[in-house]
């Protein structure tokens, strides 16, 4: 049996200070569940421990900022505003310091304190467009580029919107992930 890819070279180990912890992760699952298939059942296995030289995201001590920008979306435009997310090539994944986007979708549900139950609401919430960057500056250079210039280009109609939008930075003091 051939050894997974992640055994066979160093890889992982090879500039592994700019190396993503979740995609190191997301390796070592693939390499150890491809090498354990093979094996018959109830064997016993002992993996030695590995020290990764991995730092956490961002370049002041593992400081990160997420740039967040609330959005009202009008009643029946959910679907045209999802998909200018879906189907358009915006570029910011080659940015410098660029880790990720999330695009999240409001519920209806709210917790009600007073019965200590959830309800649903006629409440709009609003969407919520998340960057993640290494740092401040990095995204500071992103609005100055091309590629934003780009993703902003084509702007949709106003009747898309329910009101106007919130743009929140803020800076990631905690990390937790299972």
């Amino acid at each position: 049996m051939e050894a997974p890819h992640i055994f066979q070279t160093p890889k992982c180990l090879k500039d592994g200070a700019k190396q993503k912890p979740r995609f190191l992760l997301c390796e070592l699952k693939k390499a150890m569940e491809g090498l354990f298939q093979h094996l018959p059942s109830h064997t016993i296995v002992s993996i030695p421990c590995m020290i990764l030289p991995v730092q956490r995201v961002g370049q002041q001590g593992g400081v990160m900022f997420v740039v967040t920008n609330r959005i009202p979306v009008s009643g029946g435009q959910e679907d045209a505003f999802e998909d200018r997310f879906r189907h358009k090539m915006s570029g910011i994944e080659q940015s410098p310091g660029f880790v990720k986007n999330l695009i999240l979708r409001p519920i209806s549900r709210r917790y009600d304190a007073k019965t200590g139950a959830y309800r649903e609401s006629e409440e709009r919430g609003y969407y919520l467009v998340q960057t993640y960057w290494e740092t401040e500056e990095a995204f500071w250079n992103w609005t100055a580029s091309d590629s934003f210039r780009a993703a902003h280009s084509d702007r949709p109609p106003a009747e898309m919107f329910a009101g106007r939008n919130i743009l929140e930075i803020h800076q990631v003091i905690l990390e937790k992930e299972a």
